[in-house]
């Protein structure tokens, strides 16, 4: 009896880290490609954060285009929590960043993740 509820609890946790490691652990080919900003119509909106429609066009070359922070260029790292990303790009007082978090719910798109509490991402919609 011991043992099987060992193998019932062993296999649960092996689930659980699969999961949790297909659904925050992303690979520069599933990143890349063409994502929409969702949420992003809030009074109060944080300076880096788009808060008007907007395209985001990530590029095997590690180069973006968006409507709102205009061309750059991205790097991908991985860590405890998963995959992160850092937007990389010029304006009118030199280069600004943004960097955040990637990750999917329940088997789905990848979103980046813009702000966490008021659920704006980047929503993605082609390769």
């Amino acid at each position: 009896m011991k043992r099987k509820i060992t193998i019932i609890i062993t296999g649960m946790v092996v689930i659980a880290a699969i999961s949790y490691c297909y659904n925050n652990f992303f690979s520069k080919t599933t990143i890349v490609g063409k994502y929409i900003n969702q949420n992003y119509n809030y009074k109060y909106a944080f300076a880096e954060i788009p808060n008007v429609s907007d395209t985001l066009k990530l590029f095997e070359n590690n180069h973006f285009v968006s409507s709102y922070w205009g061309k750059g260029t991205f790097t991908i790292s991985y860590g405890l929590q998963g995959t992160t990303i850092e937007l990389i790009y010029k304006y009118e007082f030199g280069k600004g960043g943004f960097e955040t978090t990637i990750s999917r719910l329940n088997w789905g798109e990848p979103k980046i993740i813009l702000n966490r509490d008021q659920n704006q991402f980047y929503k993605k919609i082609e390769e």
